[in-house]
C-alpha cells in the first residue's frame, strides 16, 4: 500500500516538546513534519517513523504519538475556524455586490450606476474567485492537517 513515509532523527525526547512548554510539539518538528507532506498526495495515509539513539519506553512513545496528534488536530480546528471565517467574510462580500448591483439599476443618474456597477463587480469578483481558486489551497492544508493528526508513529533505535 502507498504512503507517505517520514523519517525523524531524535537525539533525545527533549527534542519532541517545545522548549518553553513540555505539554506542546516543537514547531520546528510540527513544521518540518507539515513540510515533509507538501507535494503528495493528498489521499495517502501517513507514517511517521521515530529513530532514536537510545530506546524510548512505551510511556514516551505514548507521549510522543498524543503531542503529535493532539498537535495536529489543534491545527485542523484553527484551519476550519479560519476557512469559515474567511467563507463568511466573502459570502457577505458576494451578498453586497448583488445588493450593489440592484441599487444600480434603479438609480437614475448614470456616473452613480457606472460607480456602483464598478463597485458591484470588484465585489462579485472578489467573492467568487476567492470560492473557486484559493478556498482549495485552505481546503488541501486543513485535510492534511487532519492526516497527520492520524498518522500512524513508529519507533526504532539506530
Amino acid at each position: 500500500m502507498e504512503k507517505i513515509s517520514i523519517q525523524v532523527f531524535l537525539k533525545d525526547f527533549e527534542e519532541v516538546t517545545h522548549p518553553f512548554n513540555k505539554d506542546t510539539l516543537n514547531p520546528t518538528l510540527a513544521n518540518f513534519l507539515y513540510e515533509e507532506c507538501l507535494g503528495k498526495r493528498r489521499n495517502l495515509p501517513i507514517e511517521i517513523q521515530i529513530l532514536t539513539k537510545h530506546r524510548l519506553n512505551s510511556k514516551k512513545q505514548e507521549e510522543i504519538t498524543n503531542l503529535i496528534h493532539k498537535h495536529f488536530q489543534e491545527e485542523a480546528k484553527e484551519e476550519y475556524n479560519k476557512t469559515k471565517i474567511v467563507f463568511e467574510f466573502y459570502f457577505f462580500t458576494l451578498i453586497i455586490g448583488l445588493f450593489l448591483i440592484v441599487f444600480a439599476l434603479y438609480t437614475k443618474s448614470s456616473f452613480f450606476k457606472e460607480i456602483l456597477t464598478i463597485l458591484a463587480w470588484v465585489a462579485i469578483w472578489e467573492a467568487v474567485s476567492s470560492f473557486t481558486f484559493h478556498q482549495f489551497k485552505e481546503s488541501i492544508k486543513y485535510h492534511r492537517m487532519k492526516q497527520l493528526s492520524k498518522a500512524y508513529l513508529s519507533f526504532e533505535t539506530e
